[in-house]
């Protein structure tokens, strides 16, 4: 496909875009952080770490499907209850109570209930979930769950140099350093200390792994698979042994094929990438 500019949807009133100097949420400096290649990301940040859009965004994240995921504390919840005052940090979650909740909009006594059983329920959440909940930069799903099989626990990974961390396959520099600098911060570590006393459990085990047809084989899986859903797919792959990944590179084992799959098949094809349909991929898994 080619990529254009439609000029001919231009109406002659557009305004040239200026790149913000400011935070639109704060008002505070803006600035670019180093991306793991040693280049500037593309990206924006607030350098203030008060900032209430940030602390919106992280308990936003926090709560999300990968994270603590807590039916009922979706992102139109979390902005309300923020700005009603009742959170500011995660450990707030585990603070609410039936009367804080009841009469505001969207909330009658059930679904108060409701909301509380959900938060109940998920106190206790496994160390790579912890990990990725907790917003550190850099340090997505498979990060989380690499610094959990690599270290066991929470109470060591606190503690680690940037040499440590950097002993993980596919943690660099610039993410060795993120996570060093948020474990060294001060406002990080009383949330953590504060999610301890609100009742917060953390599972300190690695991620269940067998060794198998996959042992040590890097996958990469494209378009839909009729039989399993992404991370369906992701929890199996690790079970036989093998490595998730989410792009194709001369390192990669074998590329799973799904219906409509995208740009990955034709560079798995020019880097000599094995290539195989879902049917097969499922025989790998048993």
């Amino acid at each position: 496909e080619v990529v254009s500019v439609l000029t001919k949807l231009r109406t002659g009133k557009e305004k040239k875009f200026v790149m913000p100097h400011k935070c639109p949420a704060c008002g505070s400096a803006i600035t670019q952080k180093r991306a793991e290649k040693g280049s500037d990301s593309v990206d924006l940040f607030c350098t203030n770490k008060q900032c209430f859009a940030q602390q919106q965004r992280g308990v936003i994240h926090f709560v999300s499907k990968k994270a603590f995921n807590i039916d009922g504390l979706g992102e139109k919840i979390v902005v309300q209850l923020m700005e009603e005052g009742l959170l500011k940090t995660p450990a707030d979650i585990f603070r609410l109570e039936k009367d804080d909740l009841v009469g505001l909009e969207r909330f009658a006594e059930k679904s108060a209930d409701n909301l509380l059983d959900s938060i109940n329920q998920v106190k206790t959440i496994t160390l790579p979930k912890f990990l990725y909940s907790l917003g550190i930069a850099n340090v997505g799903e498979e990060t989380a769950i690499a610094l959990a099989n690599k270290f066991g626990s929470l109470a060591k990974i606190k503690k680690l140099s940037d040499s440590d961390l950097e002993s993980v396959e596919d943690i660099g520099p610039i993410v060795a350093q993120s996570i060093a600098d948020w474990f060294s911060d001060k406002n990080n570590l009383k949330l953590l200390d504060d999610l301890a006393s609100v009742g917060v459990d953390v599972q300190n085990q690695k991620v269940s792994i067998k060794s198998g047809p996959l042992t040590g084989r890097k996958i990469v899986v494209t378009g839909s698979l009729s039989s399993l859903s992404r991370d369906e797919a992701k929890q199996k792959i690790r079970q036989v042994g093998g490595d998730w990944v989410s792009s194709v590179s001369k390192n990669t084992d074998y590329l799973v094929v799904g219906e409509n799959p995208g740009s990955k098949l034709q560079k798995a094809k020019d880097l000599g990438v094995k290539v195989i349909e879902e049917k097969e991929f499922l025989k790998l898994l048993k």
